[in-house]
């Protein structure tokens, strides 16, 4: 559920499976899925030992530039779900290439596909989501040693501002 291909039939929150009515929401269908897998892989990762590395394989299969927008939407909420470590190892590196890729699919459509430019933010949100789980996480000492800024800043410019862990002139400030 979490890296199906379709699970409604528009991305804006159609039916589900392509009934009417409007109820099925797959964006939170897909994080609702990501947080469950999570679930289950604390309950039974003790007891079923390979789990974990089995459904994170699963999830990084998801995040392949020839899967759908939403597939890649789906890996990049599970991974971000099995929390900083994981987006260190998984997304870090790829973050700077996929929202290049994206950022170009975003010019080229100049707003013809709405459905499209759409998906591609949604993919976007998701990257950035995962990576301030890990900026939260990770010490500033922790931070320059796994990112690289300067390219980070290329790529995401002032996006990435209030990710960043650094202290400023008011943590000392006292009101």
């Amino acid at each position: 559920c979490v890296v199906a291909r379709r699970l409604a039939t528009d991305g804006f929150g159609g039916g589900v499976d392509g009934e009417g009515g409007g109820g099925g929401n797959h964006w939170a269908l897909r994080e609702e899925a990501a947080g469950v897998l999570m679930s289950a892989c604390s309950i039974f990762g003790e007891q079923y030992t390979t789990l974990k590395a089995r459904v994170l394989r699963t999830l990084c299969e998801a995040l392949s530039p020839d899967m759908p927008l939403t597939t890649q939407y789906g890996g990049l909420v599970g991974i971000s779900r099995f929390g900083p470590k994981a987006v260190d190892a998984f997304l870090l590196p790829l973050a700077t290439p996929y929202w290049t890729r994206w950022d170009d699919a975003l010019q080229a459509s100049q707003g013809n596909n709405i459905a499209g430019r759409f998906e591609i933010q949604q993919c976007q949100r998701a990257l950035l989501d995962g990576l301030a789980s890990f900026m939260r996480s990770a010490s500033p000492e922790e931070q320059s040693q796994r990112v690289d800024w300067d390219a980070m800043f290329d790529v995401f410019g002032e996006r990435l501002i209030p990710l960043r862990a650094e202290p400023s002139d008011y943590v000392d400030c006292f009101v």
